[in-house]
């Protein structure tokens, strides 16, 4: 993931949160690396492409996200 924006104070090591990459997708649970902007989902999802965006939620509430590079 590139351009990524916290809606929390960034965290200052990997977190584990739901992630959507698209709207109407369910979340897929993942690891997100802050440092590096890593972001690794814990099952297959189909049809990821760059330039979508990456969610993160915990729970209902959006703390971040990115655009997808690769």
């Amino acid at each position: 993931v590139i351009s990524t924006n916290w809606l929390i104070a960034p965290p200052q090591r990997k977190i584990v949160a739901a992630v959507k990459v698209r709207y109407n997708s369910p979340a897929v649970r993942g690891s997100v690396d802050p440092a590096t902007a890593e972001v690794v989902l814990s099952r297959k999802v189909e049809a990821i492409a760059p330039g979508q965006a990456a969610v993160f939620y915990r729970g209902s509430t959006v703390i971040g996200g990115g655009i997808i590079q690769r």
